[in-house]
């Protein structure tokens, strides 16, 4: 049986935990100062994974900057918050109200 999209999972020994669509995403970088069409898919691939799950299965901004830069991404900070308005924009398009008891990535 196929593992769901988006539930915690460790990747390697000093990983926090990610997704299966995070893990795709961080194996197929070649270059992490400069990502590919692919990796940028893989990314996005993960934001819409990771806005089907509550806030307490999905990474946090910060969890996730620290991950990315675990992995050798210069950028982490930036695609975090890239993360952070994906999921936001997912909300909006459901209609969701945002901050203030609505959506919080």
């Amino acid at each position: 049986m196929d593992e769901p999209p988006y539930i915690k999972q460790p990747v390697g020994a000093d990983a926090v935990g990610c997704g299966i669509p995070l893990q795709r995403f961080l194996a197929g970088i070649k270059d992490p100062a400069s990502l590919s069409s692919l990796d940028w898919c893989h990314f996005y691939d993960f934001v819409v994974a990771a806005y089907g799950h509550d806030r307490d299965s999905r990474h946090r901004v910060s969890e996730l900057s620290d991950l990315l830069r675990d992995h050798g991404l210069s950028h982490h900070a930036n695609l975090a918050v890239l993360y952070a308005h994906g999921l936001y924009i997912l909300a909006r398009q459901e209609k969701r109200p945002l901050y203030r008891g609505g959506f919080n990535p």
